[in-house]
């Protein structure tokens, strides 16, 4: 970097919101830095761990199933764009009594968006997952769906993404 180097957008922090940014921004053409006082990615983060569930069922409100419909999409792209795995499909299954707030919330989220949510009967359940004691006045839901990331691995595929389009950037203004 020299003296004179400019920047369109400067984002601080390259976790994973920071590299997301950084991807976005230098593939419309922004000439962007991203600024981390750690590596990329490091365990200091809320972002380190080996996984991360993703799901669309969000119980905590559906207002947030957009933007994880939006958030598969782009977990897609980057898988095609990289050459690397992200998405992890595994399913997951909900239990709880019919009341239960995450229960209730996953049905209407699924319910609002169209989301695949298998409604299994104590018996289908306990078959289908053996190594769970499901008790008679359970619901039991399961996601087909969602599934996991490595959020490490996302986090250094935006950042190394971003710097490929920020170099193919500057090479077409030449």
């Amino acid at each position: 970097m020299t003296k004179n180097t400019s920047f369109d957008v400067i984002v601080i922090g390259v976790g994973s919101m920071g590299s997301a940014t950084c991807y976005y921004l230098s593939k419309r053409g922004y000439k962007v830095l991203g600024l981390e006082q750690f590596d990329i990615s490091h365990e200091l983060g809320s972002h380190a761990g080996q996984s991360r569930i993703i799901r669309k069922a969000y119980f905590e409100h559906p207002d947030y199933v957009p933007l994880l419909e939006s958030a598969y999409k782009n977990w897609t792209t980057l898988e095609q764009e990289s050459g690397e795995k992200l998405y992890f499909k595994t399913g997951l299954l909900y239990a709880g009594t019919s009341n239960n707030e995450m229960i209730t919330g996953v049905k209407q989220s699924a319910f609002l968006y169209n989301i695949e949510l298998e409604k299994l009967n104590i018996a289908d359940a306990t078959k289908r997952f053996p190594r769970f004691i499901f008790p008679e006045n359970f619901e039991v839901l399961f996601e087909p769906e969602a599934g996991f990331l490595p959020p490490e691995k996302a986090i250094r595929l935006y950042a190394s993404q971003a710097k490929k389009m920020e170099l193919q950037f500057i090479q077409m203004k030449k």
